[in-house]
């Protein structure tokens, strides 16, 4: 009897949604691909997070895949989910914890739905995070052609990519 109610419950439900409009996603997904820079101690094993924003400011995600994510010319590729009425990343930021340091290469490349593809680009060949509280902002070190960032990146500006 219980199987047999069951049996009807299940056919119900799909006849009533087999005709129904899909609904539409309350969630859009960007991947994120970040090289770390080839570089004798340019891996890390600190958390690390980035997010996208424009007009609105977008969640903190954290990057983690299985096994050991930016080691030394590794590339990773993780994913961003924003709300659908979220718009169009124009922006990308990066933060690392931890004190160890961390060098990532330049571009990051950032890709979703409609074929958007884009770029980050931060100054210099890669970006070393120090880990250092020394302050709370990036410079420039051109005689080295790389740019030094203690635990957050510039606010980027994503360009076009192919």
């Amino acid at each position: 009897m219980f199987r047999t109610l069951a049996c009807l419950a299940s056919a119900t439900v799909l006849a009533l949604t087999a005709g129904a409009p899909a609904a539409h996603a309350e969630t859009v997904e960007y991947t994120v691909t970040i090289r770390t820079a080839d570089v004798y101690l340019g891996g890390t094993d600190s958390t690390v997070k980035g997010k996208l924003f424009n007009k609105q400011n977008g969640k903190w995600t954290y990057f983690d895949n299985s096994g050991d994510d930016f080691g030394r010319n590794d590339t990773g590729t993780y994913t961003i989910t924003v709300p659908s009425t979220f718009g169009t990343p124009t922006h990308f930021q990066l933060w690392k914890a931890g004190t160890d340091d961390w060098a990532v290469a330049t571009p990051i490349i950032i890709k979703g739905p409609d074929n958007y593809s884009k770029a980050a680009y931060m100054e210099g060949n890669y970006t070393w995070f120090t880990g250092e509280d020394k302050h709370n902002r990036c410079q420039v070190d051109r005689a080295n052609h790389v740019m030094r960032c203690n635990h957050y990146s510039p606010e980027m500006k994503l360009l076009n990519y192919e």
